[in-house]
């Protein structure tokens, strides 16, 4: 029976307030899941990496030969298109920031074409569903930078899904 992959991406934030007089709770709450194939909503890959930055130093995410740890080991992954990226800075001190940048050969489609510098705080979350089409990796359109802005390591954890070729 041949193996079949499904990814299941999910968005949620919302608030619940819950008083004497009142209670309010409102929520954005969206799961898309993308079948396996090479198409139209549809992925067919996924990577996910937990890594520490060092101080004032970038990790560089290269789409055309993304790193993904199996085991105790490590191998290259070549996406021709990109459905989604997260990425997630799990410090928990104020001040230390990540910037998700594209610069050089930056994967600028995530930012309509500009190069991002948007800042991650801590605990906080930069995601990117282009779900239906995605977007398409080249060697002009294939760099992610997430930049260390602060005195100390931090560390970051990133997830990918798309279509390999």
């Amino acid at each position: 029976m041949a193996a079949s992959t499904t990814s299941t991406l999910t968005s949620k934030i919302g608030f619940q307030i819950i008083t004497d007089n009142a209670n309010e709770s409102s929520f954005i709450n969206n799961t898309t899941t993308l079948t396996a194939g090479t198409g139209a909503s549809q992925a067919n890959y996924g990577v996910y990496n937990q890594t520490e930055i060092a101080a004032s130093d970038t990790l560089y995410l290269d789409f055309q030969a993304l790193t993904k740890p199996i085991l105790d080991a490590e191998t290259t992954i070549n996406f021709v298109t990109v459905k989604a990226i997260g990425v997630f800075n799990e410090e928990s001190v104020y001040g230390r920031d990540v910037a998700v940048q594209a610069t050089g050969n930056g994967l600028t489609d995530i930012f309509n074409g500009g190069t991002g510098n948007i800042l991650v705080k801590p605990q906080g979350v930069y995601q990117h569903f282009d779900t239906i089409s995605g977007i398409t990796i080249t060697a002009g359109n294939s760099d992610l930078q997430l930049v260390n802005l602060s005195a100390t390591g931090v560390t970051v954890s990133y997830s990918v899904v798309g279509i390999t070729g």
